[in-house]
């Protein structure tokens, strides 16, 4: 309440700006104004933001592929959600020393973002319970940085599929092409395939 006071009063006392003292103790206090701002947003980033990298990291360790496992075996390895560019991030600790990176490969930065995308979703359902929610996923185009990697592609909808049913939630994936090797993983959670090659509706005449 008292940093809005403050700002109030740069307004309601804008005749006085032609005093040097006066501004440049707004300066100041304006200065003071940021830094509590960045004390309050850091407390934010560690008692909310730590839940969901935890929680999103877990999502991945679950994931049995070569990559995961590289990663995970870096010192204090784990996947951060940046709440103000709404992206994520690896770190890990070399020699004392926090190194924060991007992936490298399409493949990893997409099993990071459906991760990211389930984890939010368990994180919204554990700790904001107040908040109605669509029991809603859709992801298109999974397959595709796994071209060559269907064995890498299974296991990241695998576990995409596990935390959904688990949740109750209804998962789409779209795809331009249909991978067999996923069919097991379609009968072990009663999924179904819907072709679209004629279009949403397969009823539909198209000479009428």
């Amino acid at each position: 309440m008292k940093d809005i006071a403050i700002i109030d009063e740069c307004f309601t006392n804008s005749s006085d700006f032609d005093s040097l003292n006066y501004i440049n103790k707004l300066e100041i206090e304006i200065q003071n104004l940021k830094e509590n701002l960045k004390i309050i947003d850091n407390k934010i980033k560690v008692g909310k933001t730590n839940k969901l990298d935890k929680i999103i990291t877990d999502n991945y360790k679950s994931i049995d592929t070569d990559f995961v496992k590289e990663d995970i075996n870096q010192e204090n390895f784990k996947i951060c959600f940046n709440k103000s560019s709404v992206s994520v991030s690896g770190n890990y600790t070399k020699k004392n020393e926090i190194i924060y990176y991007l992936p490298g490969s399409l493949a990893r930065m997409t099993a990071w973002q459906i991760c990211t995308y389930t984890g939010m979703l368990k994180y919204l359902e554990e700790n904001m319970n107040n908040i109605p929610i669509l029991p809603f996923l859709c992801i298109d185009g999974l397959n595709q940085p796994f071209a060559s990697q269907s064995c890498n592609y299974q296991n990241v909808l695998e576990v995409a599929l596990s935390i959904c049913n688990d949740m109750d939630i209804q998962l789409f994936v779209i795809s331009t092409e249909f991978d067999l090797s996923i069919q097991n993983l379609i009968n072990k959670y009663y999924a179904k395939e819907i072709s679209l090659l004629n279009g949403l509706n397969s009823l539909h005449k198209k000479n009428l």
